[in-house]
């Protein structure tokens, strides 16, 4: 039972070992007594996670879920067949084979005690190494004592890789071809690039898993997210905002930390996107009256809801792909929240819906996360969208506007706003 504990906590020791050397890649401040202990008990999570199972119904459970990840990792025979070389190891020689057995047995059961308190996979890689050790020492002993037991053992051996490669075979394809890692590095680029081109270094803020590794990975490895700061949720997103005035994260991280989460931390936020993906949040809302802004307002397009459009650029973003940036501005207030409807037409007005080939709507304003009711007087947002082209052709008109549904279920738009793009269009879906 102790063995259960101290094993565990001196592999955590290996933690503020990285951090007494500096190393980029650890998580918290393992380097203080209470950061350590915070990680070893997994206390960040509310409520702790070093908790003993509460009747027999959990014990079983606990023990179902031990069972399933070991299984999942070697079969039952080749558990069995090291278990068995393990006691006969010890039968050999005492200290070893104890040895090789608390190895193999002192970790599940942690697991077995506490399974959410550790990444499992991991933590069982140790005890399955040792009771490879087991099957490996058993073959040898029933190879001395046989060249038929010996062909078994060889046998048994290739069966069992045939049935590891099978079974790991499409896991290790999916995770090693996974490209949701290099997707947020190429997202991220954008940002990266136009900061080096303006000699700034904007922050970033990811929540602590795949997301934030990849970017880190484009920061700290290829270093093509080198004009960016990148933060995890622990940041102290007050000092950030009051230093540099916004904070930039992908939209759908919202999902997790949504506006309530933020005002928070940092008090009343704006939202604009920077990108079709990325959004800003800042501290003060834009405005038509700063003079980096003066030469993209070409526009003021009443749409009769209280909103005006200030500007609506389409540019250009790889084959088969257009973004969208419109610049909404509040002129009056208003209490009702506005979707947007984003329309590709072969003709204007549409006369059925074949005449819409493509569209990007949205519940709310920048990523369905800044609703209009929220929005202040004379408060400018910057507004992407991203749309599909290849089944654009010549002519064709690019319609935007706000609308609502009354009670009755029906659609009530604004005022539509049109551009006429074939001038920067050919033939084919590409923009010029």
């Amino acid at each position: 039972m102790i063995l259960a504990f101290v094993i565990p906590f001196v592999a955590y020791l290996y933690l503020p070992l990285r951090a007494h050397r500096g190393a980029t890649w650890v998580y918290g401040q393992p380097g203080t007594w209470f950061g350590f202990w915070q990680q070893f008990t997994g206390s960040e999570v509310a409520g702790g996670l070093l908790r003993l199972p509460a009747n027999g119904e959990a014990w079983m459970q606990n023990l179902h879920f031990l069972s399933g990840h070991l299984t999942q990792q070697l079969p039952w025979p080749f558990l069995l067949a090291g278990l068995v070389g393990l006691l006969w190891l010890t039968h050999d020689d005492l200290q070893v084979g104890l040895a090789f057995l608390l190895g193999a047995a002192t970790l599940p059961f942690f697991v077995f005690l506490f399974p959410k308190a550790v990444w499992v996979p991991a933590v069982l890689m140790p005890p399955l190494l040792c009771v490879a050790t087991g099957a490996a020492y058993l073959l040898h002993r029933l190879g001395q004592r046989g060249a038929a037991l010996r062909f078994l053992g060889w046998a048994a051996c290739i069966l069992l890789a045939v049935f590891l490669l099978v079974g790991n075979l499409p896991f290790v394809n999916e995770l090693t071809r996974d490209p949701a890692g290099r997707a947020m590095i190429e997202r991220l680029k954008l940002i990266s690039g136009a900061a080096a081109s303006f000699g700034d270094r904007p922050t970033v803020a990811l929540p602590w898993g795949t997301d934030f590794f990849a970017a880190a990975y484009g920061l700290y490895v290829t270093q093509e997210l080198s004009h960016m700061t990148l933060v995890d949720h622990r940041a102290d997103f007050a000092a950030i905002m009051g230093t540099e005035g916004r904070i930039l994260t992908p939209g759908k991280h919202l999902n997790y930390w949504p506006p309530a989460w933020w005002e928070a931390r940092v008090g009343e936020v704006h939202y604009s996107a920077v990108t079709a993906e990325i959004i800003a949040i800042q501290r003060t809302a834009l405005s038509s009256g700063a003079a980096s802004l003066a030469a993209d307002l070409a526009a003021d397009f009443d749409l009769g809801n209280g909103i005006r459009i200030r500007s609506a650029t389409l540019t250009e973003a790889g084959e088969g792909k257009a973004d969208l940036t419109i610049y909404w501005e509040s002129i009056q207030p208003t209490e009702r929240n506005y979707s947007v409807a984003v329309h590709w037409l072969t003709q204007f007005p549409p006369q059925s819906p074949a005449d819409i080939v493509a569209q990007a709507d949205s519940l709310h304003p920048v990523q369905g996360w800044y609703p209009t009711s929220h929005w202040r007087l004379g408060e400018l947002v910057r507004d992407k969208y991203k749309l599909e082209t290849t089944a654009v052709s010549h002519p064709s008109i690019l319609a935007i506007t706000m609308y609502y549904v009354d009670e009755n279920g029906r659609f009530v738009n604004s005022a539509w706003f049109t551009l006429e793009p074939q001038d920067e269009y050919k033939a084919g879906g590409v923009l010029r």
